[in-house]
């Protein structure tokens, strides 16, 4: 499930041990994801869109060793896999977190995000199941942002990744969707993000 890392011989033993006394230690950007070929693959095969473009997210975050890196007290891990946490939204306007054990299968990660989504719509907890193998996600469908900053409790220990997805909107005949990626600064550098992005636009573009 996880390997532990050894600090003492580790390539980033400076950059973890630089980073992990600041006050913020999180770091991120906001980008446009081309949705366009997604789109079309959705129209022509009836998917959900969101749960498919969830778990595409969840592949290319399983796909980039540094997003599986968790700091748990002074040691820092590998998991194998990392599970996706979601806000979801109730009937009234209340929301609570979600959590949705990852499966490379698409049919199974999205039934399972089913059940654990009417979970919480049921519930009127705001927290769940909880892991440190797991992202952060939220959605904000009604906002075509360009820029998004979290609130964040500094004195716990958190360095799951954060990723928020935005409005999708269309540009001519093109398709966007805004996305919000914040990382911990001892695990993962600005090349890891960019790998990310890269990976999770080749999924949104497949065939």
């Amino acid at each position: 499930m996880k390997t532990k890392i050894d600090l003492e011989n580790w390539k980033r033993k400076e950059h973890y041990a630089f980073f992990k006394d600041f006050d913020e230690p999180f770091h991120g950007v906001s980008v446009r994801m081309n949705m366009t070929r997604f789109f079309q693959q959705a129209h022509q095969y009836a998917w959900h869109k969101s749960s498919r473009y969830f778990h595409k997210c969840m592949q290319a975050v399983n796909a980039i060793e540094s997003f599986r890196l968790r700091m748990e007290g002074n040691q820092v891990y590998l998991y194998d896999r990392i599970d996706f946490g979601m806000t979801v939204l109730r009937d009234n306007r209340t929301y609570g977190y979600s959590y949705t054990e990852y499966s490379d299968d698409y049919n199974v990660f999205a039934s399972r995000m089913k059940e654990a989504f009417n979970q919480v719509k049921k519930s009127d907890q705001l927290r769940g199941r909880s892991s440190v193998h797991m992202i952060h996600g939220s959605v904000l469908p009604w906002i075509d942002f360009n820029g998004l900053s979290h609130a964040r409790h500094y004195r716990r220990e958190d360095s799951c990744p954060k990723i928020t997805f935005g409005k999708i909107t269309q540009v001519h005949q093109e398709y966007f969707m805004p996305l919000s990626i914040h990382v911990h600064h001892c695990l993962v550098d600005g090349i890891d993000v960019g790998a990310f992005i890269n990976r999770y636009q080749e999924l949104l573009d497949e065939v």
